[in-house]
């Protein structure tokens, strides 16, 4: 619905450009997905943090298919970029709580 609205402007920017199985998916730990992420996915992140940071289209809406993981990894360097304390990201994303300090997101 959003892809072809002429109100909304969508964007997509997958994290990963090779599939990878869901079996090799479901054996990492949230750490080695996190890692593999950060890894692999350095100029899609930037390029999501530059779509947002020069946006003038507010409100943004950040997802993915399952919404918590790849969703909470980009929530949590937007709170980095914009100067939030590391311990601060860290205790909202144990608390599962990233996304209310972006009510705007």
């Amino acid at each position: 619905i959003f892809a072809s609205s002429s109100e909304v402007t969508y964007l997509n920017f997958p994290l990963f450009e090779d599939k990878l199985t869901n079996d090799v998916v479901k054996k990492m730990t949230l750490l080695e997905l996190y890692l593999l992420v950060i890894d692999r996915c350095q100029q899609q992140i930037k390029a999501v943090i530059n779509a947002i940071a020069s946006s003038t289209a507010f409100p943004v809406l950040v997802h993915c298919a399952a919404g918590k993981d790849r969703t909470g990894l980009i929530t949590a360097f937007l709170l980095g970029v914009a100067n939030v304390p590391t311990a601060t990201i860290a205790q909202l994303r144990n608390q599962r709580r990233l996304l209310d300090f972006f009510p705007f997101i």
